[in-house]
């Protein structure tokens, strides 16, 4: 199975937020490796994640600092596949794979 990391800027609001949980939950009931990462902490839609996938806030407060975070979290969890929602999140992911920090076909 693969190693999936989910990433949006947080579990606030409804819809994408609480999409991207499901899509999480339902991902890792079919046996994939899920990291769920968020911007910042609000939990509206974490009752929607299921606790077998696992969760992380990003701890860097500027955008900046962020895209060097999920650098290393990508060095560190080597995931076979990153999908983003919402604006932010998209671009952060674009700008760590334009820096070279995956290899070839992510």
């Amino acid at each position: 199975m693969a190693r999936v990391i989910l990433h949006i800027h947080s579990l606030e609001g409804g819809g994408a937020e609480r999409v991207w949980a499901i899509l999480a939950s339902g991902l890792a009931g079919l046996g994939h490796e899920c990291l769920f990462v968020v911007e910042r902490v609000d939990d509206a839609n974490r009752p929607f994640l299921d606790s077998t996938v696992s969760y992380k806030v990003l701890t860097a407060s500027s955008h900046v600092a962020q895209v060097a975070e999920m650098a290393a979290l990508w060095r560190h969890t080597q995931p076979q596949v990153v999908l983003t929602a919402c604006g932010n999140a998209n671009f952060k992911a674009a700008l760590v794979r334009a820096g070279g920090q995956r290899k070839p076909g992510l």
